[in-house]
């Protein structure tokens, strides 16, 4: 079986090569496959590559994650993005952690991210409940930590779910799956360095525009209704994507790319 599956909603492939690249470099103990989800083909470089396998998709990151985990073989999966490069050796720390602990535990990839790949390293409470005030008003515990790109089972991914394709975009996706690994018992642990590199910036502008909308306009209401409140979410269906549309409108107002 393979060790570690990278599931990977991906829009930029002028990266994806430096992207693979730095994987080879990241993960040389074990062995990994990456599947790429996106409306954009495989580069010339890339195809042919045993470990490499893509879908063609319009959809949102929420459900092209979830088209993507269908066709993973790893016992392991992880979810991170295509605008950077991982740093030498952090996958193979992180796949050692989770190899430590139980079947429902994660393991939460931390990165910087900042225009031209400068950013700085995040504050240790960035990747808690405690160190997001928005977070601290609903009803979610104080001590639960939170991610945007986990490392954990495949298996058990599937059997909580996956990600509820309501969401638009993996981040507000990715809290709430997060919430509801730990309410089923499931300990999140940091990785033992950052993972990830990426160049990023929250704004209206250029391929993050749709991403930056989605989060303020649908995501951020979608998910202080659910938890504005006290729930027991755990659980959920995970064909939820298949009620999820093919195209993305808000990425793809004039129609999916010829």
């Amino acid at each position: 079986m393979i060790d570690l599956s990278i599931c990977l909603p991906a829009i930029r492939p002028s990266y994806w090569e430096r992207l693979y690249n730095s994987y080879l470099k990241s993960c040389q103990k074990y062995s990994f496959e990456v599947v790429f989800i996106g409306p954009h083909d495989l580069p010339d470089s890339l195809k042919g590559k045993p470990n490499i396998k893509f879908i063609k998709s319009y959809a949102t990151s929420v459900r092209s994650a979830m088209e993507g985990v269908l066709i993973c073989e790893g016992r392991l999966i992880a979810i991170p993005a295509d605008d950077g490069y991982a740093f030498p050796n952090a996958l193979d720390q992180c796949i050692e952690l989770r190899n430590q602990h139980g079947k429902q535990d994660v393991v939460v990839l931390r990165y910087r991210e900042g225009e031209g790949m400068s950013g700085l390293p995040m504050a240790g409470d960035y990747w808690s409940v405690r160190g997001h005030p928005l977070l601290m008003s609903l009803e979610i515990p104080v001590e639960y930590k939170l991610f945007m790109q986990p490392l954990m089972s495949r298996e058990y991914l599937i059997n909580i779910g996956g990600w509820d394709c309501r969401f638009e975009h993996l981040a507000f996706a990715s809290h709430d799956l997060s919430y509801r690994i730990q309410r089923d018992g499931g300990v999140l642990y940091l990785s033992p360095g950052e993972v990830f590199n990426y160049d990023y910036r929250f704004q209206h502008k250029g391929d993050h525009g749709p991403i930056h909308d989605s989060h303020i306009e649908h995501d951020l209401p979608l998910f202080v209704r659910l938890y504005d409140k006290p729930n027991n979410r755990t659980s959920i269906d995970f064909d939820n994507w298949k009620d999820c549309s093919e195209v993305w409108e808000r990425r793809w107002p004039g129609g999916i790319p010829g």
